[in-house]
């Protein structure tokens, strides 16, 4: 072997150790410097890590001599054009989420390339991945490693459902490990991280996981079972999963009825091409707020509460991408389970996209990004497998030096932008620590720095607004708070637009921001009490009664000191001024 063979060969080891640390690493990705952490700083690893890949396959491609054979299948075909017109449904606006899809395409590239041997070490990989993600959760449990959020099982995730999800798609990975894949030498991975889930999915109640795992379990036994008992197991199967599901947590489950009506609306607003990739945070409420409105039952507003997430990821990305959008995902998932091939490999790259979807279902692995990236590997190994059209290039023709000199061009401005959003989402996190501790006009200055990195972040033009409300800037203050209503809104925009009307003695405004965020949402008591306390200011005696009438006879949700003052503030008005 020549010293130019083996460079190639030690690169592409490289790459391939590199391929299975992003499986590996990714999800236990967290940066306390950053603002939003435990998600963004997955993003910007794996997209970096994705960069170095993608350096690594040009100098693979440099080393080359002779010729390539390059490959389409419908499969990339499919993807290739969904992914263009997502990328157009944007708008330019650069989120954590289009910088994941970016890094998602390169990923997929380089996952093409993979052989079959490759793609059995990527599925082990995973199967480590869900180990240490148990392992993790059970500490969390024993209090000895912190959670995340409320909840005290997260993982290195942002909750407990984005947890519980991607433990379940390791596990139906580890499913296929153990009835396709009988390395006795690898055998006791797969088998531990199927013991571990078990016993951690239970504790999540996490009924999207649970459904997922024993459909996709089904689903690989099949080619075991005669037709009509694998039909007859699956319907039974089916109906027991989704009706204890329903009912362990209804609430829940009515209250994701709710958004999917909601959603349907903005559908039917937008049919053609929706709102745009990564604006429903920045939508849904305005239509929630409509719905209750004009036909949300008793039981409906009591469920209501900000949202922003469809807990469906076909009908999301509908509201965002129309149905062109929705057609390209049915069309990609259809070819995915029309592929005939190599029967192990095509079972593992069609029970991912299965576990993938169930879990689509009833949440929202697309912001997700571990959930994502194993969806791509089923998608690219079912590609391989896919009816393709090959070619031939002759290498030597081609300007290589060309080839290499873009990707490392493309390369450098990746890693220059996502170390600009880093700056940016450091400078944030700066400033709701100086926020936190009532320093305003330090966490003042961090927000403008960050602004100027991250200038359509919703969330972060909201958390600057109110720090410029509370700095007495009203005028700045109402400008980042509106801005922000494009990209997200919720009650506590609404209502603080309401405390800055308030303050301004711009009553009529005032009242117009708190019934919009009562319209929203319904069942909550603090903006009841803030427009009572509205129509105190203004004289408005007749509406005052009513709204402390209203306050009284309310009913309440989650029974609470801050409740109990209202209904008791709202009393002593009632009593005092002889509200009859």
């Amino acid at each position: 072997m020549n010293t130019q063979n083996k460079l190639q060969a030690y690169v592409g080891w490289c790459g391939i150790c590199m391929l299975l640390l992003l499986f590996i690493l990714t999800p236990l990705q967290n940066s306390d410097a950053l603002q939003n952490g435990v998600t963004v700083s997955k993003t910007f690893f794996f997209s970096e890590g994705v960069i170095l890949l993608l350096l690594i396959g040009s100098v693979i491609w440099l080393c080359r001599d002779k010729h390539i054979q390059i490959s389409l299948s419908r499969i990339d075909g499919i993807f290739t054009l969904l992914v263009l017109y997502i990328a157009l449904r944007s708008g330019g606006r650069i989120t954590p989420r289009l910088i994941e899809l970016i890094a998602l395409t390169g990923f997929y590239l380089v996952l093409r390339r993979c052989k079959w041997r490759h793609f059995l070490f990527i599925l082990y990989a995973i199967a480590v991945a869900g180990i240490i993600q148990s392992v993790y959760g059970l500490l969390q449990l024993y209090n000895i490693l912190p959670a995340h959020s409320q909840f005290r099982l997260t993982g290195t995730f942002f909750n407990l459902g984005a947890y519980a999800a991607f433990v379940a798609l390791s596990a139906c990975v580890s499913l296929v490990l153990i009835f396709y894949f009988k390395d006795k030498r690898m055998s006791m991975i797969p088998q531990l991280n199927i013991v571990l889930a078990i016993i951690i999915l239970p504790i999540t109640q996490n009924r999207a996981a649970w459904i997922a795992l024993i459909v996709v379990g089904v689903f690989l036994y099949a080619r075991f079972m005669k037709k009509y008992l694998l039909y007859g197991m699956l319907i039974i199967t089916g109906v027991l999963v989704i009706a204890g599901g329903y009912y362990l947590k209804k609430d829940s489950a009515d209250g994701r009825v709710l958004i999917w009506k909601v959603t349907s609306q903005i559908v039917g607003a937008h049919p053609l091409t929706g709102i745009g990739y990564d604006r429903f945070a920045g939508e849904y409420m305005n239509y929630q707020a409509s719905y209750m409105q004009a036909q949300g039952s008793p039981g409906e507003k009591q469920l209501a509460d900000n949202v922003y997430y469809a807990f469906n990821d076909l009908l999301q990305l509908t509201a965002e991408s129309g149905v062109i959008g929705a057609f390209g995902i049915l069309l990609l998932i259809l070819v995915c389970f029309r592929v005939k091939g190599y029967d192990r490999f095509r079972y593992a790259g069609q029970a991912i996209i299965l576990g993938y979807m169930l879990i689509g279902m009833f949440y929202y692995p697309h912001f997700i990004l571990p959930l994502k990236m194993t969806g791509v590997l089923g998608l690219a190994m079912l590609s391989r497998m896919d009816i393709a059209v090959t070619r031939q290039l002759d290498i030597v023709r081609m300007p290589k030096i060309l080839v290499v000199t873009i990707t490392l061009i493309l390369s450098v401005a990746g890693i220059l932008i996502a170390e600009q959003l880093k700056t940016g989402y450091k400078q944030w996190g700066k400033a709701q620590v100086a926020y936190q501790h009532q320093r305003l006009d330090e966490s003042i200055r961090y927000f403008d720095q960050a602004l100027s990195y991250l200038p359509q972040e919703g969330e972060l033009m909201s958390a600057a607004g109110k720090a410029y409300f509370l700095a007495d800037s009203l005028e700045k203050a109402v400008q980042y708070l509106t801005q922000s209503k494009a990209f997200l809104n919720n009650t506590v925009i609404e209502t603080t637009l309401g405390d800055i009307s308030v303050q301004q003695h711009n009553y009529v405004a005032a009242e117009r921001y708190y019934q919009q965020a009562l319209h929203m949402v319904p069942n909550r008591f603090y903006t009841e009490y803030m427009l009572l306390k509205l129509y105190v200011a203004s004289n408005e005696s007749e509406k005052a009664c009513t709204r402390a009438n209203l306050i009284l006879h309310k009913e309440v949700k989650v029974s609470s000191t801050a409740v109990q003052q209202i209904q008791d503030s709202a009393r002593v008005y009632y009593a005092n001024n002889k509200c009859h």
